[in-house]
């Protein structure tokens, strides 16, 4: 059997082995970049079998085995990333041949997936690529490259930075908002100890994940006559803010980029013992007045 052959049949079996269509969309999309998608570990020995018994030159069967063996690898990366998706998407999301994602954006993404063997990695490319079918096209373009750059320790620091998001809440003109941001003090021994400081910080803006601003931080405008006070949460903890000089709010030294909200929501992220009492000092020491 010849390997578009393969091709088309292990994409036809995968698809009729999960017992529904949602596969269909990504396994047609596979299945036209890689042979041997949905093939098993045996029928790929049997394969290279057939390579080693077919009348092919000693180099070529060296090129053909050794090919099929790598292809083999990144398809399993590709099927565990797409299992992911779908049982980390919400009930209901479309994966059919219907849905609304971008053919192209797939083909790409799904290119890239191939590289990806690490669990927690894969974990976050399948979370991402479940968020792009619940709502086609959500996606920030660069996210595929900074997901194909970033290196298993600075995904590691990004984690543990998206530990520290608190949720600005307010309300303006009877329209409640919320606004995440992290306030952090990277002079803080808690978080260099973490591996938060400036240079990994640095890196990882140059990652696309964060803007970073030393030493002076960010400032959010906010007009008091609008808004005279607001809460924010950090776990089941609240500060209420009442007053802070002129206009200015200070949001700490990071902001998230649209690739980084969007990896920030699919990670778990945990509440750190400590953390809020750190937080009350630095708006305490930035002019900060908070309500008893």
């Amino acid at each position: 059997m010849s390997s578009d052959n393969i091709a088309l049949e292990a994409a036809k079996s995968a698809a009729e082995s999960a017992g529904k269509e949602s596969v269909s969309k990504i396994a047609d999309v596979i299945g036209a970049i890689f042979p041997f998608f949905g093939t098993t570990h045996e029928a790929v020995k049997i394969y290279i079998e057939e390579i080693k018994n077919s009348n092919m030159s000693p180099e070529a069967k060296l090129i053909t085995i050794a090919n099929t063996k790598k292809t083999y690898r990144e398809l399993i990366n590709q099927s565990k990333i797409m299992k992911i998706a779908e049982e980390s998407a919400k009930e209901g999301t479309d994966f059919s041949k219907s849905s609304t994602v971008d053919n192209d954006w797939l083909a790409r993404f799904m290119d890239s997936a191939k590289f990806v063997s690490n669990d927690m990695m894969q974990l976050v490319w399948g979370r991402i690529l479940a968020g792009e079918f619940e709502l086609p096209g959500s996606t920030p373009p660069q996210i595929i490259r900074v997901l194909s750059e970033i290196t298993l320790n600075y995904a590691q620091i990004f984690n543990s930075l998206c530990n520290f998001i608190s949720t600005m809440k307010y309300q303006i003109k009877n329209n409640f908002e919320e606004e995440k941001v992290i306030i952090i003090d990277i002079e803080d021994k808690y978080f260099n100890s973490l591996s938060i400081n400036f240079k990994t910080l640095c890196e990882l803006q140059n990652y696309g994940l964060i803007e970073f601003d030393n030493p002076v931080g960010f400032v959010k405008i906010i007009p008091k006559e609008e808004l005279p006070k607001f809460d924010l949460i950090y776990g089941d903890k609240i500060i209420t803010v009442v007053d802070f000089p002129e206009k200015a709010f200070p949001i700490g030294h990071v902001l998230l980029t649209d690739a980084g909200q969007c990896i920030a929501k699919i990670i778990e992220k945990d509440v750190i013992e400590g953390y809020f009492d750190t937080l009350v000092n630095y708006l305490e020491k930035k002019g900060v007045v908070i309500s008893p």
